[in-house]
């Protein structure tokens, strides 16, 4: 268990860094206006400023979040560490059926009518 979660997040650490490395500046940017600025008329020079800040967040954001994972993952493993054999088996059966429940189609869910 610990290594698949340590194996993924070395191939998310990986992909995030290829991602940055390929990556070109052509110059003009794209991205999403936050909600209702592209209803207040915006110059393009000002939706390019905005791009470039909502980009240089970006960048701080994904690292903050890849951290907080590195962080829950850590916290798991140590919690695990003090459960015996018996509590992680029933934590264990407990996720799964957690999993297998939210995986279900609820009855409002059109596919399944």
């Amino acid at each position: 268990m610990k290594v698949i979660r340590l194996t993924a997040l070395t191939a998310l650490i990986a992909s995030i860094g290829f991602g940055v490395i390929f990556a070109q500046d052509t110059g003009k940017k794209k991205g999403i206006l936050p909600p209702n600025y592209g209803k207040i008329g915006l110059t393009d020079e000002q939706k390019q400023d905005i791009y470039k800040i909502l980009a240089k967040y970006k960048g701080e954001g994904d690292e903050l979040s890849l951290k907080l994972k590195e962080l829950n993952i850590k916290r798991s493993l140590e919690i695990e560490k003090i459960l015996n054999e018996d509590q992680k088996k029933a934590l264990k059966k407990l996720n799964d059926a957690k999993t297998r429940k939210a995986e279900e189609p609820k009855k409002s869910d059109p596919q399944t009518k």
